[in-house]
């Protein structure tokens, strides 16, 4: 009869030990998996940041392009008034000279 009871007992014993075990298996799994989702939206958020600062370089690229044609749309502008001007001030001093002369 003792024997049968403590075999019962090292029976009950080692079932314990081995949801014990399988409990701390799970627990480790689980915090793995934490852990690996942890990382994967630190490397999103690090992706995300990335991307919005290749962007942020992007347009200001764009805006500094756009600022540099504008000038120059303004010195193209400049330059032909200034052309013509000069067209207009010999035309009138042409006109002037034909005048004088006739």
């Amino acid at each position: 009869k003792k024997k049968k009871k403590r075999r019962k007992k090292e029976e009950e014993e080692e079932r314990e030990r081995i949801r014990i075990k399988e409990e701390l298996e799970r627990k480790e799994q689980e915090r793995i998996r934490l852990e690996q989702l942890k990382l994967q939206k630190e490397k999103e958020e690090q992706e995300e940041r990335e991307r919005t600062e290749r962007e942020r370089i992007k347009q200001e690229k764009e805006e500094e392009r756009r600022r540099k044609q504008a000038l120059l749309d303004e010195q193209f502008t400049i330059q032909t008034q200034n052309e013509k001007t000069k067209q207009s001030e010999i035309v009138e001093t042409n006109k002037e000279s034909y005048d004088e002369n006739n």
